[in-house]
């Protein structure tokens, strides 16, 4: 069995060929699948330079370890997963670095076992990742009731400020936030798909042109909202 410690609260260890985080010692999760880019070493300095995310650049990055077979041995993807959470950690649990669905789990737990360093950063990082108006992540937060840990007011406030950066996505994130209730996800399925339907006639309308946006604010809102139909497709 193969054992890395990322920090006094983090312990990686491979069993039975399957790579599993310990958080103070008690089995947290296994590592699903190892995400590969395939580079030139030319391209490389341009990829970092344009890197934003991991969750963002995952749609470019290839998936296939998900649904076949490895065939990388247990051990290299052991020391990968090792390497991935060692700069995660060393980077302040910078959740860019690991993919939402891994990183703000992780980052929770941590909080909850007193690891100070998560306790501080965990709800400015939850702030920091909604103010990127990245529509995945918002609705991951969301369903998975990370957002239950702000305040009415501090939704406003962060409603506000989505507003000031990109008004259409600032539709996006009230819409999704209407209805808050234990019939959410149903209730509200109906009316985004409304939703929907209303931004994309917007879209073509004199009141969108009247916006005067730049060309990739409107990319990133048409991006935003294809991903928010695929969710309601989901």
């Amino acid at each position: 069995m193969q054992i890395f410690k990322i920090n006094s609260y983090i312990t990686l260890k491979l069993e039975n060929s399957k790579t599993n985080i310990y958080i103070n010692e008690i089995l947290f999760r296994q590592c699903k699948y190892l995400l590969l880019k395939r580079l030139k070493i030319n391209d490389l300095g341009t990829y970092l330079n344009e890197f934003k995310s991991i969750d963002e650049e995952s749609e470019n990055l290839d998936h296939s370890l998900e649904h076949e077979p490895s065939e990388i041995p247990p051990k290299t993807e052991f020391w990968a997963h090792c390497s991935n959470l060692q700069v995660w950690a060393e980077h302040n649990y910078d959740t860019n670095m690991l993919h939402y669905s891994l990183s703000f789990d992780l980052l929770k737990k941590l909080a909850e076992v007193g690891d100070i360093q998560a306790k501080r950063g965990f709800k400015d990082e939850l702030v920091r990742r909604l103010l990127s108006g990245y529509i995945p992540v918002f609705c991951y937060l969301f369903f998975e009731g990370f957002l239950k840990i702000f305040s009415k007011d501090e939704i406003k406030d962060i409603l506000k400020e989505v507003k000031r950066k990109n008004y259409l996505v600032y539709l996006v994130y009230s819409t999704i936030l209407i209805g808050e209730d234990e019939n959410f996800l149903q209730y509200n399925k109906k009316k985004l798909i409304k939703f929907t339907f209303m931004i994309e006639n917007f879209l073509e309308s004199d009141c969108f042109e009247n916006l005067h946006l730049k060309d990739p604010e409107i990319d990133d809102f048409v991006n935003a909202l294809r991903k928010l139909k695929q969710k309601i497709k989901n």
